[in-house]
């Protein structure tokens, strides 16, 4: 019995399902870690910096920083590959997949340190976390507010109109 051969459009097809809904499932999965680091935050009087329960090796805000970057990589291939794979892939399909992406992510941060406020306002001229020194959590949220704009603006000017 000799194997099935598949035609390019058919293994092309295969794979862009595999990818879609491995990226779906890291998106989905990551942020609810990330949610669960933000609600952390926003309930607890406490500041980060300690062992998660779920990972005993590894910061709570580490966590949260990695699960914020794997849904955001995740829902770009997500949105990336909605159509076919194809080699004429159009620069405007990339900028419309990375704005749409940002205007989400960046929101997201900005609504993250509007919550991390209220409960912990001190920590506002801070550094964002022990990976990343160089930026406050105030200017975080500031630089998340204008990209999301930014992206906003660039996604909706490329946007498809329908005749």
């Amino acid at each position: 019995m000799s194997r099935p051969q598949y035609s390019l459009k058919v293994y092309n097809g295969i794979m862009i399902k595999l990818i879609r809904s491995l990226s779906l499932s890291l998106f989905i999965f990551s942020m609810l870690g990330w949610f669960f680091v933000a609600a952390k935050v926003w309930t607890s009087s406490k500041e980060l910096g300690q062992p998660t329960h779920l990972t005993f090796w590894i910061r709570e805000d580490t966590f949260g920083f990695i699960c914020f970057l794997i849904s955001f990589f995740s829902f770009f291939i997500w949105t990336f590959t909605k159509s076919p794979i194809n080699h004429n892939r159009s620069i405007l399909e990339i900028l419309r997949s990375l704005s749409l992406s940002l205007f989400i992510f960046g929101f997201l941060g900005w609504v993250y340190i509007v919550g991390n406020s209220f409960g912990h306002p001190k920590t506002l001229s801070q550094p964002l976390s022990h990976l990343v020194l160089w930026i406050r959590e105030d200017t975080f949220g500031i630089v998340c507010f204008l990209v999301s704009f930014l992206a906003f603006f660039i996604w909706a000017l490329t946007r498809r109109t329908s005749k």
